[in-house]
């Protein structure tokens, strides 16, 4: 009898210190991992910065970040997706491909979520994320184009690059820069860099000059635009613009001789999109203070507004199939419309964040930076409009561009029988 009073009474100690001992969320529940399959300067933004200050502010949530290239991130992801199991819980896609994705069936609608936000996000951003009407993904940046330019080398043949306002002026300033510089009788010296064989980076590079101009391939509801003069118009320009006048280098981008050319000046004005920035400074640290940036030159001084294109970027997606939507949304939202990590999508690459309240709000892009002069590079982006390009089936588009930029670089076709082709190609070979 004793024993069994004994028994009760230490199972009582247990039972009320038990109920009385406090326990933490933490220790009760395990914390969600929210997967996230990222890529270059953006995957970097993840590891270093927004994965830290969003775990302080979410400590019920861990983020898991992986790394993979770009194109193995899409071929995986979009394989997850079809299969209906393995996905991450957010992934980066790159933009132009977007429409692909959406089309899979695979995603999460986030319509209903994202819609708050439309009123404040960049316009060409938040297109780039609507598929037949709905919300597919959040885009917190934009890579619009600009030119960078190396400041000694255009001071020396007196250039000032402030004075480019027009594709004419750039035309002028190219014949002063494309010479002979070591008096060999061949030039080595160009005002710009032309990529060939063009393949996908030749036309992503087009797009940036048609976009500026508002032109596109399709409408947005995905129709091909038949006879489409202006696409055509800027197609003939950007031709004959480089290799006919004679300033631009034919170059294999991110070849061995690209960057090469890149330190030792074989040509001067670089126009591409803003994370180049990274690009430049990764690969000649030593030219610190001799580049600057400038604006996407216009095609009249009296453009307005004053249109840039836009080459790249990410556009965040959840996939449909994954458990934890709820908080993959929340890390998706912080990314995009907070402080914190509108900054961090700057500080890692300098990709322009699309959350207008931040931009408006953030201390952070009023900063000079002293690779370039202490230019406040932001000030470059603010003075142009990115206005909307639509992406669909992109990788057999740019394949279909590409190669018609390359029949005209092989003297094969005119620029002009060069774009029909590719209008009617595109036309016939997607059904749009």
């Amino acid at each position: 009898m004793k024993r069994k009073v004994l028994v009760l009474w230490v199972m009582c100690f247990v039972l009320v210190g038990l109920l009385l001992t406090p326990v933490s969320n933490g220790a009760a529940r395990e914390k969600v991992r929210i997967t996230f399959w990222g890529w270059g300067d953006f995957a970097t933004a993840v590891e270093t910065y927004l994965k830290v200050n969003f775990e302080k502010k979410n400590p019920e949530i861990e983020i898991v970040p992986v790394r993979l290239g770009p194109w193995d991130l899409m071929d995986k992801y979009l394989t997850c997706l079809a299969a209906g199991s393995g996905a991450p819980e957010v992934a980066e896609l790159v933009r132009r491909r977007f429409s692909t994705y959406a089309l899979s069936g695979g995603l999460l609608d986030l319509t209903d979520k994202a819609m708050k936000y439309k009123k404040d996000i960049l316009p060409a951003a938040w297109d780039d994320t609507v598929f037949n009407g709905r919300v597919y993904g959040m885009a917190p940046s934009l890579c619009p184009s600009v030119v960078y330019y190396r400041k000694d080398i255009s001071d020396k043949y007196g250039v000032d690059g402030k004075s480019i306002v027009t594709w004419d002026d750039f035309l002028e300033a190219g014949k002063k820069l494309t010479v002979d510089t070591n008096g060999d009788g061949e030039i080595d010296q160009y005002m710009f860099q032309a990529f060939f064989p063009s393949g996908d980076w030749g036309a992503s590079a087009w797009v940036m000059w048609a976009q500026s101009k508002k032109a596109n391939i399709f409408t947005e509801d995905g129709k091909v635009i038949r006879n489409n003069r202006l696409a055509r118009e800027i197609f003939e320009w950007y031709c004959d613009f480089g290799l006919k006048k004679g300033i631009a280098y034919k170059v294999a981008v991110n070849s061995p001789e690209y960057f090469a050319g890149l330190k030792e000046g074989r040509f001067v004005y670089q126009p591409f999109n803003i994370p180049t920035a990274a690009v430049i400074k990764r690969q000649a640290p030593e030219l610190a203070g001799k580049w600057r940036v400038m604006s996407w030159p216009l095609w009249t001084k009296e453009d307005e507004p004053k249109y840039a294109g836009n080459w790249g970027g990410a556009v965040l997606t959840i996939a449909k199939q994954i458990k934890h939507k709820e908080e993959a949304w929340k890390f998706l939202e912080y990314i995009s419309t907070s402080v914190e990590g509108q900054e961090g999508v700057w500080i890692a690459g300098y990709n322009q964040p699309t959350y207008i309240p931040v931009l408006k709000k953030s201390k952070i892009f009023e900063k000079g930076d002293p690779y370039f002069g202490g230019q406040v590079v932001y000030e470059v982006i603010k003075a142009r409009v990115v206005p909307p390009w639509y992406y669909f089936h992109e990788a057999e588009v740019s394949n279909i561009v590409g190669n018609a930029l390359d029949s005209v670089y092989a003297g094969e076709r005119t620029a002009g029988e060069a774009w029909d082709w590719a209008e009617e190609t595109i036309a016939k070979r997607l059904g749009r």
